[in-house]
């Protein structure tokens, strides 16, 4: 999830952004703009010196380092509305609200492992800025609580989705999780704001065979292609002994299969099946499960945009 092959950074590189940053600092101080594009093109700088270390120990260091340098410069009065789009390898993404965006980029140890680093700012004349720190092999601690900053279940973030929890506004946050060289894994997050403003990850609205989740993990084979993405669809709902259709937006990912039926349960072994379709929609204040859903008509178009909805043909499980 980085590009290779840049050219290698000088070591004035650090000691010129920290100049930037003071002369940001004291603009700021004399209730002037901060230079924004300077100092975004300092930090796009830096974070590719992230991916050009040659061991795990620098790698995290630079990582660690940027993320302080990208927390100073989001502190700034006037940051939250600046597009940063020159970050060409690090997640951005901004609720349809405003009222906070995160930065999400991945870590690829030499064993193969992936870690996460980002920060969370909440909007407003004076931005909070919240560090994110990944949880090391979270992907077996099935009952850990992922609910702080602190200690967080890290992914690269791609997707925003408003939702509510009774009358509570909470986000659904669609990521990515390369995890090793075997397994990749999507997720769907909750993110939601307690009373002192400070965000708090996972809520029990995901309501699946196998339970109710706060959060929704599917791993996959390395080697395949997985969709999850928010889609206006049809549903096709039991109604006494027929069927009701009805258009919603709903969370589409392809089902999964394993390669084998002597495979079940090795989550490195599945793929999509090819022919159907899983659904998360919401329904009653919880996100439901639908399972196995035949495609009914393909999109059409050449990019995402410009793709039609599907009727999904979807039956929600008991």
């Amino acid at each position: 999830m980085h590009l290779s092959g840049f050219p290698v950074m000088k070591n004035s590189l650090f000691n010129t952004f920290l100049v930037l940053a003071f002369i940001a600092l004291s603009l700021v101080s004399y209730g002037q703009q901060a230079d924004f594009a300077a100092l975004e093109d300092s930090l796009a700088k830096m974070s590719i010196r992230i991916w050009q270390q040659k061991d795990d120990q620098h790698v995290k260091a630079y990582s660690k380092k940027f993320a302080e340098q990208l927390r100073q410069v989001m502190e700034l009065p006037g940051s939250f509305d600046y597009p940063f789009d020159s970050l060409k390898e690090i997640g951005r993404i901004t609720s349809e609200d405003k009222r906070f965006r995160i930065f999400t980029w991945n870590c690829r140890s030499s064993d193969g492992k992936f870690s996460y680093d980002g920060l969370l700012v909440t909007g407003g004349e004076h931005p909070a800025v919240f560090p994110l720190t990944d949880v090391p092999g979270k992907q077996n601690l099935a009952n850990a609580d992922f609910s702080t900053p602190e200690h967080w279940y890290g992914a690269l973030y791609y997707k925003i989705i408003p939702s509510k929890s009774g009358k509570k506004n909470i986000y659904l946050l669609l990521g990515w999780d390369g995890i090793d060289d075997n397994m990749n894994s999507k997720l769907i997050e909750v993110l939601s704001f307690a009373p002192d403003g400070s965000p708090v990850f996972g809520m029990p609205v995901f309501h699946t065979p196998k339970g109710v989740v706060p959060r929704v993990i599917i791993k996959y084979a390395e080697n395949a292609s997985l969709v999850l993405r928010y889609d206006y669809q049809t549903l096709l709902l039991p109604r006494g002994k027929g069927v009701k259709r009805k258009s919603m937006w709903m969370i589409v990912t392809d089902h999964l299969v394993p390669m084998t039926p002597q495979l079940e349960g090795q989550y490195e072994y599945y793929v999509p099946s090819g022919d159907s379709y899983d659904a998360y929609f919401f329904n009653k204040g919880k996100w439901s499960f639908a399972e196995g859903v035949e495609v009914g008509n393909p999109p059409t178009g050449k990019n995402a945009s410009e793709h039609k909805p599907v009727n999904y043909n979807l039956f929600p499980t008991k």
